[in-house]
């Protein structure tokens, strides 16, 4: 598997945090189509941070920045998240149509096993990386993931991330925020280890 994973992300989190916070949310289970994901989202105004992503993510990747195109966005989610899928703890679990897709986590003091869970099938487990305050984690779109946990009740309180998908230009699956169908996590993984394995590049 290839993840990367680097702390210290932002040179100033608060104040992403702070936008974050300063927006309004759409809530998936009130729009009129399935939007694929779950929870509170905003898309990201158009920014520097964005680019200066998808450039950071070309490095690792080592790909041609300019044939790439990324969209981002702030998301949310809390306790009641749980409630809008069937069996929360196993169908999270998806894969994204993008290239590549990653997170930026951007609430202090998380609760523990509240960040990304990665399914690893060569090693029959999943890799869990923890929740740290802006901590970047970036990975190949079809890897089968999804959130650890979710907790808190409001956006300032919740699992607060910004979210992002880097797509080919001639992805003819290209479209903003849309992920997937679910996957449900194969039976032989149903009693499968979680492993604090970090690749970390700080």
């Amino acid at each position: 598997m290839k993840i990367f994973v680097k702390d210290k992300f932002f040179e100033d989190a608060d104040s992403v945090r702070e936008l974050a916070l300063s927006l309004d949310y759409s809530y998936s289970a009130s729009l009129m189509v399935d939007p694929g994901w779950r929870g509170h989202r905003t898309k990201m105004p158009d920014s520097h941070l964005k680019e200066n992503i998808l450039r950071f993510v070309s490095q690792m990747f080592q790909f041609d920045a300019g044939n790439y195109i990324i969209t981002s966005f702030f998301h949310y989610t809390n306790e009641n998240t749980k409630t809008l899928l069937d069996d929360f703890y196993t169908d999270k679990y998806h894969k994204d149509k993008s290239e590549y897709a990653g997170i930026i986590y951007l609430t202090p003091n998380p609760i523990p096993k509240s960040g990304t869970s990665i399914l690893d099938g060569k090693n029959n487990e999943i890799v869990n990386i923890e929740n740290v305050y802006n901590r970047f984690v970036c990975y190949p779109g079809n890897y089968i993931h999804a959130v650890s946990n979710v907790f808190g009740e409001y956006k300032d309180d919740a699992r607060l991330t910004f979210n992002f998908f880097i797509w080919h230009k001639k992805n003819p699956d290209y479209i903003e925020g849309v992920t997937d169908e679910v996957y449900q996590i194969p039976p032989d993984f149903e009693d499968i280890k979680y492993d604090d394995f970090i690749e970390c590049n700080s």
